[in-house]
């Protein structure tokens, strides 16, 4: 007849949530570091601006390049890099903007705030507009090509 009492069920009900509290609790997060790295531009007609390509260097460093962006000449691109354990947020954003003629140019950076591990990567170009997530593991020599969306 305990079974059947108010006091019981408020009692497992009470457990209940305790053991989905315990399961369910966030892990600890890592502080976030934010750089930004200027992109060296090299004109160049050759190239898809709808993917771009991570290549693991020696060290821990990465390079990232995007080609086949449409800028006008005297044009910057920075890269803002967050990164938080192992995760990595990668905006690319247009700094100095002038008019003058356009061109497709060709965008590399060198990313040196990495170590040798798999990051969850999410990156966005305010230059071309689209986007993109993927692992991506930096081990030496790895190569990873990634398709950008709208």
């Amino acid at each position: 007849m305990y079974f059947n009492s108010v006091e019981f069920y408020t009692v497992l009900l009470v457990v209940a949530f305790a053991m989905l509290g315990v399961l369910f609790v966030p892990k600890k997060k890592e502080p976030v570091s934010t750089k930004i790295v200027p992109m060296q531009l090299t004109p160049s007609m050759e190239g898809d601006s709808s993917e771009i390509v991570l290549t693991a260097l020696p060290g821990g460093t990465a390079m990232l390049t995007h080609a086949g962006m449409p800028l006008r000449m005297g044009e910057t691109v920075n890269l803002v890099v967050h990164k938080s354990g192992d995760s990595l947020k990668i905006i690319e954003r247009k700094g100095i903007t002038v008019q003058a003629a356009e061109l497709t140019s060709r965008g590399s950076a060198v990313l040196a705030m990495l170590q040798q591990r798999t990051y969850s990567l999410r990156f966005e170009s305010e230059v071309t507009g689209q986007w993109a997530t993927a692992q991506f593991c930096n081990v030496e020599g790895n190569v990873k090509k990634i398709k950008l969306s709208y």
